[in-house]
Parts: C-alpha cells; sequence; structure tokens
C-alpha cells in the first residue's frame, strides 16, 4: 500500500470520526417524540420529569437505561420496561404487566407471579382457569411485593412444575392445599378426590399420577397417596 493511500484511508477515518463526533454532541438529529406502551396500550407519560436529564434532544444521548428504571420504579406492577429508538427518532418504551402463574387465596383472591408476587386479582386478565392455592396464612400481603413463604414457593414449584412438565394433569387440578403436614395436596377439578404429594421429588411423583390418569380419571371419593417412593398408596376416603 503506497503512502498517497495511506494517507487517504486515515483521511477518510479522521472525517468519519469528526462527524460522528459532531452529531453525537450536536444535536443534528433530534428526537422527535417518546412514548411509553404497556402492553400495546399508549400511557401518558411526562418524561420531561422523569429522569435528570431527559430533556436531551440529541438522537444519540438519550438516556434508555435511565427511562427504563424509572418507569419500571414507578409501575410495580410491571414485570420490565424496555426502551429503544426508532430510525424516525422516537424514544419508544415498553412495558409488560406481572402475569399470574397461580392464584392465592388469603383468605381474599391474589394472583402469584412466579416470583412470588402479589398481584391484586382486578390486574389477572383470563386467569380463572389457574390452579388455587389455598390453606397459607401471612401476616402481611402486600401486592406486587415477594412473599417470603416457605410453602408459597413449594406451591409454585409444583404448581409451574404441573404447568410445563405435565400438561395433561393441569387441567385435571383444581387447588393445591399447603394447610397440613402432608402438603401439598392436590384436590381434583372433576371430582372429590383428593392426592397427597409431600414434600421432595415432585417430576417423578407427578409423573406417578400422570400414570394414573392416563387410565381414567380418579374414582369418587379416592385419596391417592405418592409420598412412598415407587409404592402408591390409595383408599377411600368415605
Amino acid at each position: 500500500m503506497t503512502k498517497v493511500r495511506q494517507r487517504s484511508i486515515a483521511g477518510m477515518v479522521f472525517i468519519v470520526s469528526a462527524f460522528c463526533i459532531f452529531v453525537y454532541f450536536y444535536p443534528l438529529l433530534k428526537v422527535q417524540a417518546r412514548v411509553f406502551f404497556v402492553d400495546d396500550a399508549q400511557v401518558e407519560v411526562d418524561f420531561d420529569q422523569l429522569v435528570s436529564d431527559s430533556s436531551e434532544q440529541n438522537y444519540f444521548k438519550q438516556p434508555l437505561a435511565q427511562y427504563s428504571a424509572a418507569l419500571l420504579a414507578m409501575n410495580p406492577q410491571l414485570d420490565e420496561v424496555r426502551c429503544r429508538m426508532t430510525l424516525s427518532g422516537d424514544v419508544i418504551c415498553e412495558g409488560k404487566r406481572k402475569k399470574p402463574a397461580a392464584l392465592i387465596a388469603l383468605p381474599d383472591l391474589y394472583g402469584l407471579s412466579s416470583r412470588g408476587e402479589l398481584i391484586p386479582f382486578s390486574d389477572c386478565d383470563g386467569a380463572s382457569d389457574l390452579l388455587v392455592i389455598t390453606g397459607i396464612r401471612l401476616d402481611k400481603s402486600t401486592p406486587y411485593t415477594v412473599m417470603m413463604s416457605d410453602d408459597i414457593r413449594v406451591a409454585l414449584r409444583v404448581c409451574i412444575t404441573i404447568k410445563s412438565d405435565f400438561p395433561g394433569l393441569y387441567g385435571a387440578i383444581s387447588e393445591i392445599d399447603m394447610s397440613s403436614p402432608e402438603g401439598p395436596v392436590l384436590y381434583m377439578r372433576y371430582s372429590d378426590s383428593r392426592v397427597i404429594v409431600g414434600r421432595g421429588e415432585y417430576k417423578s411423583k407427578l409423573r406417578r399420577l400422570g400414570a394414573i390418569m392416563a387410565y381414567g380419571n380418579l374414582p369418587s371419593g379416592a385419596e391417592i397417596d405418592l409420598r412412598f417412593g415407587r409404592s402408591v398408596v390409595a383408599k377411600r376416603l368415605t
């Protein structure tokens, strides 16, 4: 490569670098609009009051991470907020609401996120088919706050395991009861039967329950106990 060509390339690099620095520090490209959507519905937000440097108009200097953090702090019902720039010069922030993985009766009915956060039932659209967790008492129930309870963690683990690994069982179970030492206890949706799960080895226990259910619904008034390894103890409650 000749020195002339090297100088030409160096000059081009310098010009491009200088232009990039110029447009970064000087608002040649300005922001046209800032908008916030929650589940695809626009929500009014005063971005100028959101963070200290939100008045910056330069396209390349928008505090997207700060916008996301501020909007998430202002809206505890949201699971996440992501902000991005469009080629037309708009700041688009999109939030997603927390979704319930189960319902919980405390005795008031709440949604329960996969992290153990309480969600007011009024914010739980389409939650009528979710499993209901019962038998848990809390001293305090604060919406959008993680409940520090071992029973809730166990019940959620069982619920999520059923839904993800045993979808065929999910529609057959209506309730996860944590009120007794032998819990979790599952109550069936279409019969007055119950299944004692106990603590630990949830996948293997639910797999055995799935095998039993594959032969038909549990008989009315039956109790199935899955706590004894490969042995399944069955008896009638009446």
